[in-house]
Parts: C-alpha cells; structure tokens; sequence
C-alpha cells in the first residue's frame, strides 16, 4: 500500500497591523457576555500577538518592549476566560490598557495573522490545558513556573497555563518562541536577553513547561525548546511539556524529539476527560457514538480492506446520534463541525 501523504496549506492573511489592533480593541472593551466570548477575543489576541512578534523577531526571538507588552495583552484576555470560566466576572480595563499600550508603539505596517489550526480542524480544546495545569498543579505544587509557548497556537495555549496556574497561587513568567528550520530538525535562534531571563528563571527555582499543540510527526518543535532551555544549564527534570496529545516516543520522526519524550514529564487531557464532550460542543440532547480517529471507517465502509489511512491527531471531532449501521443500509444521523471557539470566533 502506498504511503499516504499529508498536504499543508498556507492559511495566513495578511492584516494591517493597526486594523488588527482596533478590532481586537473594540471587542475588549465591552464586557463579554459569557465564557464563549470572552474566549474568542482571547484567540484573537493571541493570534495577534504571534502575528507581531513574528513580524518583529524575523531571525530571532527576543524580549523586545512590544513583544512583552503584546503577551501581557494576550494573558490579560486569557484571564479575563478564566474568570468567565470559573463562574466569575471579570474587569475589561486592565486589558484595554495594555492594548492601548501596544498601539503606542511603532508597529510593523501588516502581519501575517494565521488560523489557530488546531481549534479550527483538530478539536484541540484551551479547556484541555487548564485541566493539565490544574492536574500539574495539584501533583507537583511548583513555587515558580517558567511557561514557554511555542507560537503560533502555543501562544494561547501556554497563556491558559500561566493564568491557571497563577490562580492556584504559582508564580510564573511567560515568553513565546519560534522554531525555525526543517520541520524535522527545528532549532531556536534566541537573542542574549531570553537566554538571560530563563538563567533567572532557573536561579529561582522555577520548573520550565513548554506549551504547544501536537506533537506532530516529528516533534521537533518541542525538543527544540527543551535543547535550548537545557543549554542554559536548566536540569532535565525540571522540564515539562504540556501536548495535545501523548504518542508513542518510537512513532516521532526526530532522534531530539524521541529523547525529550522519554526524558521529561509531559501533562495532556483528553477533551472527554473535561466538561468539553461531545454533547456539549454539539449541543446535542441525545447520546451520542464518537466516531472521530478513523473510527468514522467501520460505519461508511464495510471492507477492512479498503479503509484509507487517517492521521487521528488531525481529524475534527465527529459524532453520530441516533447512531446506525450505515453498512446495513441504517441512515443513521452524522454531526461534525468545528471546536466551539473557532465556530464563536468566526
């Protein structure tokens, strides 16, 4: 049988920076009216803060002015989520000013602003990491924690573990990198200050969690994290990785990656081991079959043999009530559609 092949597509648009900024800006400054709103704008925000530091660190990541003022913006609206999350009502003035801040700044004239994939076509959940930092939390009870995302999702992503995190009492400090290189060989570039700031980090005790969606089939974006944050003299064990989801080390297609998967702890949820189910994303009263994975396979075609390969970390969740045997001739009734956030947030 043929190997099968994966095929990417470029999914930037490109924005004029300040544009950018008064939507993301006239959406913070009214109080949002429940969790689902004040989660889109936090995507937003986060989408946009990866569109801006990589406009503004195009060889290398730094800790420029604006790029620390940007992921103060994006934890801000990832807390204001939290907040909404847990029941409570959160204020809009602190992260109106800090995006008033960020427009003080010179900008770059447009950014690429990409689709957050894995809330759009992967049924990744923010709520899964604020589980995992919860669970992190309550086993390891870190005084401090350095939270590196790895952009462009890893952006958001690690801002739910910062404020998660920081809500149980943890001090934490945040940055975001980008791996650059061959997808199966990643390497970070980093300017004297990062280095600097997690050499801090580390003399303070702080346990580094690297903060992404996949891995995918390498890997390697991970392991190149956790490889630079061991070059500043960060002990192994004091490394954790917060994945989407936990393969197999021998199934990743990198020797850095698979070594980093045996060597560090790695915290994930599965989006059915939270409130984030199938019933509830579909909004449907009836119980439900989940046949997302590949699973799909067995009801549309009754031959093994001619059921095509799937890639189950990059197929959207799909479910089935009234459920049937569509081999047997049984309709059945189908649902699928995108994550909750990403149906909001469009």
């Amino acid at each position: 049988m043929d190997e099968p092949v994966l095929i990417y597509r470029d999914d930037d648009r490109r924005m004029d920076t300040r544009e950018a900024l008064e939507l993301v800006t006239r959406a913070a400054v009214v109080d949002p009216p429940d969790a689902d709103a004040a989660l889109s704008s936090f995507i937003s925000i986060a989408e946009m803060e990866a569109g801006i530091t990589d406009a503004i660190s195009p060889v290398r990541d730094d800790l420029s002015h604006l790029a620390c003022d940007m992921r103060e913006a994006t934890l801000a609206a990832a807390e204001q989520w939290r907040v909404m999350e847990e029941g409570g009502r959160p204020t809009v003035v602190g992260l109106s000013e800090l995006l008033a801040r960020v427009g003080r700044h010179t900008l770059p004239r447009t950014i690429a602003m990409r689709v957050s994939e894995g809330y759009a076509y992967y049924a990744l959940f923010p709520e899964t990491y604020a589980r995992s930092a919860e669970r992190f939390w309550s086993a390891t009870r870190p005084s401090r924690v350095a939270v590196i995302g790895i952009r462009s999702i890893g952006t958001s992503l690690s801002a739910v573990v910062v404020q998660f995190l920081r809500a149980r009492g943890c001090e934490t400090w945040s940055c975001t990198v980008r791996p650059r290189g061959h997808p199966f060989d990643r390497r970070l570039v980093l300017a004297a200050d990062i280095e600097a700031a997690w050499r801090d980090q580390a003399a303070r005790g702080a346990v580094f969690a690297i903060v992404d969606e996949g891995p995918g089939l390498s890997g390697s974006s991970f392991a190149s994290v956790a490889r630079a944050v061991r070059a500043v003299g960060v002990s192994e064990d004091q490394i954790v990785l917060f994945p989407g989801w936990d393969p197999d080390p021998e199934r990743l297609k990198s020797d850095t990656a698979r070594e980093a998967w045996r060597t560090h702890p790695r915290w994930w949820t599965d989006a059915h081991e939270t409130r984030v189910r199938p019933e509830a994303v579909f909004d449907i009263s009836a119980p439900v079959v989940d046949f997302s994975g590949g699973a799909w396979r067995s009801m549309f075609l009754c031959d093994r043999e001619a059921w095509p390969a799937v890639q189950p970390q990059h197929e959207r969740w799909k479910v089935a009530s009234r459920p049937g045997s569509l081999c047997s001739g049984s309709p059945g009734s189908d649902v699928s559609a995108r994550p909750r956030a990403i149906e909001r947030k469009r």
